[in-house]
């Protein structure tokens, strides 16, 4: 009785064989079956922004896949499945999309997913729903890789060689509970919903930041499950980009959207989450103006506790630490630990050129500390990378970080 996406495979099965026999009583069983039925499982499951409720791009297309052939299958029972909400839960990821067309990685999901891999869908949407935008996208896909599916088959609408860019802006999504700024080249992703249950991973208030080129500050995501980094690492707090509290987990939880308010060169997105730790106030502001981003993260409580910061860099930081291993022993999957406190602000240019300037406002010193840590995880052929997490430590009541990053364009 899985409630879950495998139940939409199950239905599919069950709508194969009603199809395939011309029997619609067992049709019937696969759609409107009390809780496990079709149109139960869009209801329960399928935000109205148009997200499968576990808040990963993975886990949207893997049910999304078998949701697309059940109504193609159902459209020569003159049932037809595609409603507002299918065609919602197309268009949904299309705006998530980095320029590079591919996907932050939140929750439990395979770095680098990208939208190219999901072209025999959109060649079945785009002769359903009509919609201009599908077409435009198989068009840029299509400058990445050749026209060969067998749904291409059944389209068959003529395509431009010349794909143009899609020209996406800063989009929030309130249900799924993440904020996207867009400038002309950055996209900066900030994550505040839901849990996401089972593949969910408890990352309130984190962001990543893609460049134009590629990301910069990433989600990493999860490696294969069976692997012991999954749980040691990647699907621990101090493995994304945000503030964790005394070395511990934040609790299951959803933050809360302050304020949204777009632009044609970024806009301002805030957003908070007051039940990730117990007697905690956790804010995030950013404001991305063309080629700048403002980041300000702050934490209040009545009782002093430990704030670690967060920034799950690709490329190592010198900052002139000295070797200490025993400043961060729960993290145990970061090595080579180096630290170093200070009271002015942590400036540092990444390889690409983008600027940053960190600075804490407190009187009294922080701890810099940086290491290394499992990255970018393996996936088929391809060898995983390193990540390099830069912590900023503070400890008492209130954490005030500002960030600033100024893009290389």
């Amino acid at each position: 009785h899985d409630k879950g996406n495998w139940q939409v495979w199950h239905n599919g099965g069950i709508i194969s064989l009603g199809v395939a026999l011309k029997n619609d009583s067992i049709i019937h069983v696969a759609l409107d079956k009390p809780e496990l039925g079709y149109y139960a499982m869009m209801e329960k499951n399928v935000y109205e922004d148009g997200w499968w409720n576990e808040g990963s791009v993975v886990y949207h297309f893997y049910p999304l896949r078998g949701i697309l052939l059940s109504a193609e299958a159902l459209r020569c029972r003159g049932i037809n499945l595609y409603d507002k909400k299918l065609v919602k839960m197309f268009s949904s990821p299309v705006n998530m999309l980095y320029p590079d067309l591919t996907f932050p990685s939140q929750n439990d999901g395979w770095y680098g997913t990208t939208l190219v891999s999901q072209c025999g869908l959109y060649e079945l949407m785009a002769l359903r729903s009509k919609e201009p935008i599908f077409k435009q996208l198989l068009e840029l896909c299509y400058t990445k890789i050749k026209r060969t599916s067998a749904e291409s088959l059944i389209n068959g609408m003529d395509l431009s060689t010349k794909g143009k860019p899609l020209r996406l802006k800063s989009y929030l999504f309130p249900d799924l509970g993440v904020g996207i700024l867009r400038s002309e080249n950055q996209t900066v992703a900030l994550k505040y919903g839901p849990s996401g249950g089972i593949h969910g991973h408890p990352d309130k208030l984190s962001v990543s930041i893609h460049d134009g080129k590629k990301e910069v500050l990433p989600d990493l995501g999860t490696t294969a499950y069976g692997v012991p980094d999954c749980k040691l690492w990647y699907q621990k707090t101090f493995s994304h980009n945000t503030v964790t509290v005394d070395e511990e987990n934040q609790l299951k939880s959803s933050g809360k959207l302050v304020r949204f308010e777009p632009s044609s060169q970024g806009g301002i997105l805030v957003a908070e989450a007051n039940d990730a730790y117990e007697g905690v106030k956790m804010t995030r502001t950013l404001y991305l103006e063309n080629s700048k981003l403002h980041d300000r993260f702050s934490c209040q409580s009545d009782q002093a506790h430990i704030y670690d910061y967060v920034l799950v860099l690709r490329e190592a930081i010198p900052f002139g630490g000295l070797a200490d291993t025993s400043i961060i022993k729960k993290y145990e999957r970061i090595t080579n630990v180096v630290s170093k406190k200070q009271r002015e602000p942590l400036v540092f240019t990444l390889s690409g050129g983008t600027k940053v300037r960190i600075q804490v406002d407190s009187a009294e010193e922080f701890e810099v500390i940086s290491g290394t840590a499992p990255g970018i995880p393996p996936t088929g052929t391809q060898e995983g990378s390193d990540a390099y997490p830069l912590i900023i430590r503070t400890k008492g009541k209130i954490l005030d970080i500002k960030t600033q990053w100024e893009f290389s364009n």
